[in-house]
């Protein structure tokens, strides 16, 4: 929770994108994968264009290393926010 409050407060790229990118997945994958699955539903149905970008880039390490699972999660979050902009 504190990492996901941190999240919703930083409001930058600079911020969000290194918490994101590389701390909060480590906090989703420990919740196990229906909670953790549970943390990235909420975070892409939120109101906020910070929270959403936030359950993308909880993927980005997985898809750098080629993960077929992390891709069809992806793509199941990202592809409702394709016509979004900031």
């Amino acid at each position: 929770d504190t990492i996901l409050g941190y999240a919703a407060t930083a409001k930058t790229w600079a911020l969000l994108d290194e918490l994101c990118g590389h701390v909060l997945p480590i906090v989703v994958a420990a919740q196990g994968r229906g909670d953790g699955e549970a943390v990235l539903r909420g975070l892409a149905g939120s109101d906020d264009f910070w929270m959403r970008r936030a359950c993308l880039l909880c993927h980005q390490q997985q898809l750098k290393a080629g993960d077929v699972h992390t891709f069809d999660s992806f793509v199941r979050f990202a592809t409702p926010m394709l016509a979004e902009s900031e």
